[in-house]
């Protein structure tokens, strides 16, 4: 939950209503400080600022239930609203402060209820608006995306590095890539490809035309025996995965079992600039295929709607750690 007093709305502004046109500095400042919208430059944060209308609720009215369906993001402007997590614990939200930002894009069930109290009043964005402004903007929905990475590290904190595995019979082979680099771009090794993405979380919403080009963007590289294949502490600029071989995963204070065929790491660097959290290292000879930030970066430029499935995936994985209680 994010705080902020800057929203706090004084005794001169109480007569006023709020709006975006009236104080658009106000909207801009609340935004921005939220998570989820503070990698969209102003000029598409203005698209999403005149989605909000302002709402009244009386004190003891219930503004979302628990388990009900989330349909908007609300900001607090004034008064305040008291959230009731389930277990008892109850927490008070005051001006600048946000919930529901996540329901804007998969319309989860409602985890708490939240109770308007002391003359609530919130700027509210619908998810049906919100959903229609990413279709028809696509770059808000790039935008969207360094948020979302932010929240899902800040979730795993001092956890594990995230690493999984496709199913065994989606990962493609090595092969003899006789060059140090070569792009993987056409026949069965570019349908392995897809098939194989479909089980990294960041890619198994994609449409299969889009999940067509992330796979043409694939490099493979060979590494000899004892080679370091990333680094901890490095900057994290690509996605791996492990086509043969066994590679084995260092940090310390953690045991983590090696990798083999299938096993991937790294999707979170495609979006969000940030150190690699282990060092992997080559047990023999290995085969690695390598998906860049740059790559997807110049894909996303040129075709901003794939982010609308890597937002839907990002959301996704947030909800899971929270599922697992990280």
């Amino acid at each position: 939950m994010i705080r902020g007093d800057f929203l706090a709305i004084t005794d001169a502004h109480k007569g006023e209503p709020w709006t975006p046109s009236t104080q658009p500095g106000w909207a801009t400042r609340a935004l921005a400080a939220m998570p989820l919208f503070s990698g969209i430059g102003r000029r598409h944060l203005r698209r999403v600022i005149k989605l909000i209308a302002v709402r009244e609720y009386g004190d003891g009215v219930r503004v979302a239930r628990l388990g009900s369906r989330g349909e908007a993001f609300h900001i607090v402007l004034d008064g305040k609203a008291l959230v009731e997590v389930p277990g008892g614990h109850e927490i008070v939200l005051k001006p600048g402060d946000g919930f529901g930002e996540l329901a804007l894009i998969d319309g989860a069930p409602r985890a708490a209820s939240v109770i308007a109290s002391q003359g609530l009043i919130t700027g509210r964005i619908a998810r049906a608006d919100f959903r229609r402004l990413i279709r028809e903007e696509p770059a808000v929905a790039v935008g969207l995306l360094p948020g979302l990475v932010k929240t899902i590290r800040a979730i795993e904190g001092e956890a594990a590095p995230c690493i999984g595995a496709p199913a065994e019979e989606a990962v493609p082979s090595g092969g003899e890539t006789g060059a140090a680099n070569e792009t993987i771009t056409q026949g069965r090794e570019l349908m392995g490809w897809m098939l194989a993405l479909r089980h990294v979380p960041l890619f198994a919403t994609f449409p299969q035309g889009h999940l067509r080009r992330v796979a043409k963007l694939f490099a493979v590289r060979r590494y000899r025996a004892g080679s370091v294949i990333v680094r901890q502490g490095d900057p994290g600029d690509s996605f791996c995965v492990l086509l043969d071989g066994t590679a084995s995963v260092d940090r310390p204070g953690l045991e983590i079992p090696d990798l083999e065929a299938g096993h991937w790491f790294g999707e979170l660097a495609l979006i969000g600039e940030a150190p690699r959290a282990a060092t992997v290292t080559a047990r023999g000879d290995v085969a690695v295929a390598r998906l860049s930030r740059s790559a997807l970066r110049k894909l996303l430029k040129d075709e901003p709607r794939i982010a609308l499935g890597l937002v839907d995936s990002l959301v996704a994985l947030i909800r899971e750690l929270q599922r697992q209680g990280r």
